[in-house]
């Protein structure tokens, strides 16, 4: 155990051996990072972040929104439906 435990150690300090190595190359200082933005996909209903392991192209953040907004839309096309129908 006690040497799964130096392996792992070593292999981070490998890492960020290397990490350092490619910060000092593209010239950043230390342990300064480059500014890093993600952009966070959000739910097209409640306006809440996808949460992490639903897919690439995922549209609602879980399956209540996914409901709610099928409900919406056949709300608003009922009502299209009727103002098209009392003309």
């Amino acid at each position: 155990m006690a040497k799964a435990y130096r392996a792992r150690k070593k292999l981070a300090a490998d890492y960020e051996a290397v990490a350092a190595l490619g910060r000092a190359w593209r010239g950043l200082a230390g342990t300064e990072r480059p500014a890093v933005v993600v952009a966070q996909a959000r739910c097209v209903q409640c306006g809440h972040v996808i949460p992490h392991g639903k897919r690439a192209n995922a549209r609602y953040c879980g399956r209540a929104c996914k409901v709610e907004a099928a409900r919406t839309r056949r709300a608003a096309r009922e009502r299209m439906n009727d103002v098209q129908a009392a003309h």
